[in-house]
């Protein structure tokens, strides 16, 4: 009880002094200006939001008015079991093949095997565009996706350009600033069917799979480059052998 009466009389004594210091005069008007800042800064946060959402909707007016005006003018569908718009130089490599009208990567992937990026590339440079690609994707180490920007020395891989590409788990996205990743399943869930999709104008990019938007930003750009259909694997960093399948049914692009 001693403790407790000693602690009350403690609070009450700590409450006073608290009470005593704030009613001075330097500290109340302290505290006023402080409130008048606050005030202030709210009313400018709020210009500022709403300049920002006003600017918002004449830049998703302006996307959508070059929405209307864009023609396809890639469709690569495998009709004829091959690349029409863009360029193949992998006949040689054991995992492609083409049939029943798509593109098949498919194979086992073993310990220590080095990982693997293939690039099929359009013919033409792209500023802004729109482009989807309809893929089944199997095996946790093997993605698929689209590249942009991409800037080509001879018949070598590009050392920059920037992608969207997905694992039946996980949808990543590089674009040269903070490369990120998400979550499209568990060990369990996965989304091994997949339409992506990816739209950029000027540096703003949008990509979603199945329909569902998962990045929605301003990033970096390089104006133009070539772009494509970018398969590949992470390599043998299982115990054992993987078996990785992939097959492209359909790519698109408008401009």
């Amino acid at each position: 009880m001693k403790i407790l009466a000693i602690v009350i009389v403690s609070i009450l004594a700590l409450g006073y002094l608290f009470v005593q210091w704030a009613n001075k005069p330097e500290n109340v008007a302290a505290l006023q200006e402080k409130r008048k800042q606050d005030a202030a800064q709210k009313i400018e946060d709020a210009k500022k939001e709403a300049i920002r959402q006003k600017e918002q909707a004449v830049f998703q007016k302006e996307i959508e008015a070059k929405k209307a005006m864009m023609k396809l003018v890639i469709d690569e569908n495998f009709a004829k079991n091959r690349f029409e718009q863009l360029a193949f130089r992998y006949e040689k490599i054991p995992y492609f093949k083409f049939e029943k009208n798509q593109l098949d990567f498919t194979g086992l992937i073993y310990k220590g095997q080095n990982a693997q990026d293939y690039f099929m590339t359009s013919k033409d440079d792209f500023g802004d565009f729109a482009a989807e690609m309809q893929t089944g994707t199997w095996g946790s180490d093997a993605f698929a996706g689209i590249f942009w920007d991409a800037q080509y020395k001879g018949d070598q891989n590009p050392k920059h350009y920037q992608a969207a590409y997905a694992s039946p788990n996980t949808l990543y996205v590089e674009t040269g600033d903070d490369d990120e990743h998400f979550n499209l399943g568990g060990l369990i869930a996965s989304e091994n069917n997949q339409v992506i999709r990816v739209e950029r104008f000027g540096n703003h990019l949008t990509v979603s799979v199945n329909g569902r938007i998962l990045f929605d930003e301003n990033v970096e750009s390089a104006g133009r480059g070539k772009l494509g259909v970018l398969i590949g694997h992470r390599g043998g960093i299982r115990p054992g052998p993987e078996s990785i399948s992939i097959g492209v049914k359909r790519f698109q692009v408008w401009q």
